[in-house]
C-alpha cells in the first residue's frame, strides 16, 4: 500500500511539473520579447541616424521602448527557475536603461546642442546605460540553446 502511495505521489509531482509551458515555450517567449525589445528600440534610435546624436525626443522615445518591454518581460508567466532569474535579470536591465535614456533626455536642451560639460556626462550615461541588457540575453541564450 505505501509503495501505491508512493508511486502515486511521484506520478502526482511529475503531473504538476508538466503543467504549463515547457521550459522550450518560455524560452521562446523570453526570446519573442526580447527580439521585439531590440525592434523597438532601433525603431527609436533610427531617429538619431545623421543627427548630432543628441536629440530629447529620441532618448525619450527609446526610455518609452525599454519600459514598454521591462513590462512585457515581467508579464510573462515564466516557471522554469533559471529563467525566472534571466526574466528578473532583463526586466531589471531594460528600467535601468530606460532611467538612464530619461537622464539624458534631461540633460539635452531643446536646441539640441549640449554644452561640453552635458556632452560628456551624457556620453558616459549612454556608456553605461544598457551595460546590464547583453549579460542578461547572454544568459537567455545559454540556458535556452538546444532545447
Amino acid at each position: 500500500m505505501q509503495e501505491l502511495i508512493r508511486y502515486g505521489a511521484i506520478l502526482a509531482l511529475l503531473g504538476l511539473s508538466a503543467c504549463g509551458p515547457s521550459v522550450k515555450t518560455q524560452c521562446q517567449e523570453m526570446g519573442e520579447v526580447t527580439q521585439q525589445a531590440m525592434d523597438k528600440y532601433m525603431e527609436a534610435a533610427r531617429a538619431n541616424i545623421g543627427t548630432s546624436g543628441y536629440q530629447a525626443s529620441t532618448e525619450v522615445a527609446i526610455a518609452e521602448a525599454l519600459t514598454e518591454s521591462a513590462t512585457a518581460m515581467a508579464a510573462l508567466s515564466i516557471r522554469d527557475r533559471e529563467l525566472q532569474a534571466v526574466q528578473a535579470d532583463l526586466v531589471s536591465a531594460y528600467q535601468a536603461a530606460a532611467t538612464a535614456h530619461t537622464e539624458m533626455a534631461e540633460l539635452i536642451p531643446a536646441n539640441g546642442s549640449p554644452s561640453t560639460q552635458r556632452r560628456q556626462a551624457i556620453d558616459t550615461i549612454r556608456t553605461d546605460a544598457e551595460a546590464g541588457i547583453p549579460p542578461a540575453i547572454q544568459a537567455l541564450t545559454v540556458r535556452c540553446v538546444g532545447l
